[in-house]
């Protein structure tokens, strides 16, 4: 944000390493999948209804 309250908006202007994008992409579905299969363990363990667990 500018000094006028202003939002600017930032544009890359080269695209990252494919190599690096490559490791983040990786790493957040590792951490979208760790964290269903939690919830998942989680609601197993409550009884969740299944319908819950589809969220």
């Amino acid at each position: 944000m500018d000094k006028s309250g202003i939002h600017v908006g930032q544009y890359l202007t080269l695209l990252p390493l494919k190599e690096l994008f490559q490791e983040k992409l990786h790493k957040a579905i590792e951490i979208s999948k760790t964290s269903i299969l939690s919830y998942q363990l989680i609601c197993s363990i409550v009884k969740c209804s299944k319908r819950e667990i589809k969220r």
